[in-house]
């Protein structure tokens, strides 16, 4: 069974590329965050299409040297124009494909039932990514020696972090008014002091936790997603 403390969890936006090591505290149920490092792309990714595949690799060797994981399992989560992300109200609480825009027919797509909505409704999160762009991040996992083990989206690891966070007590009636609230963005959901109370930092780590807030959370949603299917 592979463990998500064994796992090199990546977040890539249109400007950044950010890696974490987060793994299991040893004899506590904690996370600690062993090793963290985000360096500019510089067009290295444009619409999250890999226009210079060696200086990804590059990125991902630099930080795994910084580490002594011999991890050969990789998870990604991505932001940027080249996801299609919608929130989908539809009719049936398990719908078929024929319920979504077309185009999500022609992309590698997924779907997440949120909550239902007032009028007898149910809502859904859906997103697509272009079958070219999946093969290009596998192509860079197996260059780089590693087994891609997830790809998503950050707004799918953001509702990791929300479901972790509320645990026993998560309702989809609460989901739905934080999400209207924050007008569908986790992130104004979570605040920064939820990283520091569940999360231990690495003391050779120098990282500022409010001003890295945006990418740690989908990060650790990464790390959370992965845990929970171990």
């Amino acid at each position: 069974m592979r463990s998500a403390s064994n796992l090199l969890t990546v977040l890539i936006t249109p400007d950044y590329l950010v890696c974490a090591l987060l793994q299991e505290k040893a004899k506590s149920s904690g996370i600690k965050l062993q090793q963290y490092q985000r360096v500019p792309l510089n067009n290295q990714v444009i619409d999250l299409r890999i226009c210079t595949m060696n200086s990804i690799r590059h990125h991902l060797y630099r930080f795994m040297d910084q580490t002594n994981s011999k991890t050969k399992s990789l998870a990604i989560a991505c932001l940027g124009k080249g996801l299609v992300e919608q929130f989908i109200s539809v009719s049936h609480i398990t719908p078929d494909w024929s319920h979504f825009p077309a185009e999500f027919k022609k992309q590698v797509s997924n779907s997440l039932y949120l909550y239902p909505t007032d009028n007898n409704r149910f809502l859904y999160y859906v997103c697509g990514m272009a079958h070219q762009l999946l093969f290009q991040y596998q192509l860079l996992a197996f260059k780089s020696g590693y087994n891609l083990v997830c790809m998503t989206s950050a707004w799918y690891c953001l509702l990791h972090v929300y479901r972790f966070i509320h645990a026993t007590t998560f309702r989809q009636a609460k989901l739905a008014v934080d999400m209207q609230r924050a007008n569908n963005n986790l992130e104004h959901v979570l605040c920064t002091e939820t990283i520091t109370r569940i999360v231990t930092i690495n003391p050779s780590i120098s990282i500022d936790v409010k001003k890295e807030s945006s990418f740690l959370f989908p990060l650790l949603g990464l790390y959370l997603a992965q845990k929970d299917k171990t």
